[in-house]
C-alpha cells in the first residue's frame, strides 16, 4: 500500500526511502559497509573542530535544468532542524537531533559553499548528512501536496541516475526512466502498488512482479522453490537493559547468570521466524567498524548455576525455584501425617526465604516482545530463577496507573526488554538518546518536569564514568581509522556490554523473481543497491 505521503522527506516505507535515493543527490552516501562517501561534496574546509565549510560541486543539475547549489541543501536543513521551542517544521525519519547543528548558511558571494557551525565536536557529523537535498525552487517554502503517484510524481525532480515519467505514471504505477546508457542495467523500474505483502509474494511467483519488500515478521523459509530471497540488515536493535541501581551482590548475581543461561538462537527462531542476526553490542555485522572477534555471550546454563549457588542461591524446599540460603528466617514445622481416615493436614508452606527473583518489563503494545519475555521466563526457570513479568503500556493512561517509561523513570525492574532504531552507526546522537549521559540524570533519578515531559523513547541511563568517556572519544573523531578504533576499544572494553544485553538485529528480506540477477548485499534504506550491476535474463 501506498504511505500516507510520498514527499521525499517524509515517506517512510523502505521501498520508497529506496527508490528516492536513485532520484536524489545527497551530501554523503553509505557505502556497503556504511562509510560514508562524499557524493554532492568537493571538499571541505574546516577553520576548527566546531565550523565546516562544504563546497559543492558544480557538476550536478537538476533534471529541470536548475544547477544544484548549497541554497538547496540549506533549504532541505530547514526542513529537518527544529526551531528555538524545538519543534519540527515536518515528522521526518531525516530530522536531526537538537542541539548539535547550531547554524548553517549559504554566503551570498558563493552559492556553492555551505557553511555549517556546531555546539559540540562531531566528527560522525557525514554520517548525519545523508539525507536526500531537495531542490528548493520546488521545496522551499511550502509542502506539495503528494499523497497519490499522480500529485507527487510531477514534483520528483531529481538528478540521479533515475527519473520519475509523469507521462507513463498512474495512480496504482509510478514509472522511472534510467538517466544515460550503460548495458546491462535495468532501464525502468515501475514501483506498483499492492494490497499487502502477501499478494505481492504471489505476485513475484506468478511472474506479475519481479521484486518485492518482505517485512521482518514474515517467514521466508518455504518461498526459496519460486521466489529468490536476499536478507537484508534493519535498523531493530533488540536488548536487555539492566537497572542502574546499586545491587547487592545476590542480586548482582542474578544479572550476572542471565546472561548465560538466555538461549538467544531458541527466541529468535520461535519469535522471529529467524528472521534475525544474532549480535554482542549495537554494531550491525554490515558496518565497517564490526569485529566478529569479539564475542562476549556464550551460552552456558552450568556456569549460569554455579555462579547462583557460588551467590548462596540454593533450592532448599524442592519447588524448582531457588532461595538465599544465607537468610535467617524461622521455618514452619512439617506436620505429622495423621491416621487413616482423618483430614488431610494442611499443605506444607514453601520455604519463606527471599526467593531467587527477576522483575522483567516489557512494552504491552511489543506482541513479539512479550512471546520473547515469556520464553525468556521459561529459559531462567530452568536454573531456579522466578521472573515476575511487568507487562505495562508505553505511556500511562492515568494518574493512578504506571506505564512503561514511568517505570523505567523510577527504576522498577530490574530488567528490561527493550528496541532501538540505529540505521547505520550507532553514533553518539543515538547513543545519547537511549543511553543518556549520567550528568543529564538529576540525583534523584527522575527528569525534571516530569508530569508534563517524557523522556525520549527508550532512555535509559548508565552510570559508568568510562561509557560517557568513550561516547566523548567517539564523538571527537573524525578519521575513519580513528572513529573504527574508538567503536573497537567500545568492544575490547566491554563498554556496550556495560549498558545492556545485546540480543539480536532484527532482518528484512527481498522476494525476487529468478529472472533477476546480480543483486548482492542491500540495506534497508537501499534496497536497489547496485542496480547499475544488475540485470534481467529471459
Amino acid at each position: 500500500p501506498l504511505p500516507t505521503s510520498l514527499h521525499p522527506l517524509q515517506v517512510r516505507y523502505p521501498e520508497w526511502i529506496s527508490l528516492y535515493q536513485l532520484l536524489f543527490p545527497s551530501l554523503y552516501t553509505l557505502d556497503a559497509g556504511l562509510n560514508a562517501m562524499p557524493e554532492l561534496v568537493d571538499s571541505v574546509e574546516m577553520s576548527d573542530e566546531l565550523h565546516y565549510s562544504f563546497i559543492i560541486s558544480h557538476g550536478f543539475t537538476w533534471q529541470d535544468g536548475n544547477p544544484v547549489t548549497a541554497q538547496d541543501v540549506a533549504a532541505t536543513l530547514a526542513w529537518l532542524l527544529p526551531d528555538d521551542k524545538g519543534t519540527y517544521p515536518m515528522d521526518s525519519p531525516w530530522s536531526l537531533s537538537a542541539g548539535l547543528i547550531e547554524g548553517y548558511s549559504v554566503p551570498e558571494e558563493d552559492p556553492y559553499r555551505l557553511d555549517i557551525t556546531l555546539s559540540r565536536a562531531a566528527g560522525y557529523l557525514p554520517w548525519l548528512l545523508t539525507f536526500p537535498v531537495l531542490p528548493a525552487h520546488i521545496y522551499g517554502g511550502t509542502v506539495p501536496d503528494m499523497a497519490t503517484i499522480t500529485q507527487a510524481a510531477p514534483f520528483l525532480v531529481g538528478c540521479g541516475t533515475y527519473r520519475v515519467s509523469p507521462d507513463e505514471s498512474t495512480d496504482a504505477v509510478m514509472v522511472c526512466r534510467r538517466v544515460g546508457g550503460g548495458e546491462p542495467s535495468i532501464a525502468r523500474i515501475e514501483m506498483t502498488v499492492i494490497p499487502g505483502y502477501d499478494e505481492g509474494l504471489r505476485m513475484v511467483y506468478d511472474n506479475e512482479i519481479d521484486f518485492v519488500n518482505v517485512p521482518p515478521n514474515t517467514y521466508v523459509g518455504d518461498m526459496e522453490a519460486g521466489i529468490a530471497t536476499y536478507p537484508y540488515y534493519t535498523g531493530e536493535y533488540q536488548y536487555l537493559v539492566k537497572s542502574t541501581s546499586v545491587r547487592s551482590p545476590k542480586q548482582a548475581a542474578i544479572l550476572q547468570a542471565v546472561v548465560y543461561v538466555l538461549d538467544r538462537k531458541q527466541i529468535m527462531n520461535a519469535v522471529y521466524f529467524g528472521n534475525a542476526a544474532l549480535v554482542d553490542s549495537p554494531l550491525r555485522p554490515d558496518t565497517w567498524v564490526y569485529d566478529p572477534e569479539y564475542q562476549w555471550y556464550d551460552y552456558d546454563p552450568d556456569r549460569a548455576e554455579e555462579i547462583l549457588t557460588n551467590a548462596g542461591w540454593v533450592d532448599l524446599d524442592g519447588d524448582g525455584i531457588r532461595e538465599d540460603v544465607d537468610e535467617v528466617v524461622e521455618l514452619t514445622p512439617t506436620p505429622t501425617p495423621p491416621p487413616d481416615g482423618a483430614e488431610n493436614p494442611e499443605e506444607e508452606t514453601a520455604d519463606p526465604r527471599t526467593h531467587c527473583t527477576l522483575r522483567m518489563l516489557v512494552d504491552e503494545e511489543n506482541d513479539l516482545g512479550r512471546q520473547a519475555v515469556r520464553m525468556i521466563r521459561d529459559q531462567l526457570k530452568k536454573i531456579g530463577i522466578e521472573t515476575d513479568i511487568i507487562v505495562l503500556p508505553w505511556q500511562s493512561r492515568d494518574d493512578t496507573h504506571m506505564g512503561y517509561l514511568d517505570a523505567v523513570q523510577m527504576d522498577q525492574f530490574d530488567m528490561a526488554f527493550a528496541g532501538a532504531y540505529i540505521q547505520s552507526l550507532p553514533i553518539p546522537d543515538e547513543l545519547y538518546v537511549y543511553w543518556p549521559q549520567i550528568s543529564d540524570i538529576p540525583e534523584d533519578g527522575l527528569w525534571e518536569d516530569w508530569e508534563h515531559s517524557l523522556p525520549p523513547v527508550g532512555r535509559f541511563p548508565y552510570t559508568i564514568e568510562s561509557v560517557q568517556q568513550r561516547f566523548s572519544s567517539l564523538a571527537q573523531e573524525s578519521d575513519p581509522d580513528a572513529m573504527g578504533e574508538a567503536y573497537r576499544r567500545m568492544d575490547t572494553e566491554g563498554v556496550w556490554q556495560s549498558l545492556s544485553y545485546s540480543l539480536f538485529y532484527r532482518l528484512g528480506h527481498i522476494g525476487a523473481s529468478h529472472k533477476l540477477k546480480g543483486i548482492g548485499m542491500l540495506r534497508q534504506t537501499d534496497l536497489f543497491h547496485g542496480i547499475g550491476e544488475w540485470y534481467m535474463i529471459r
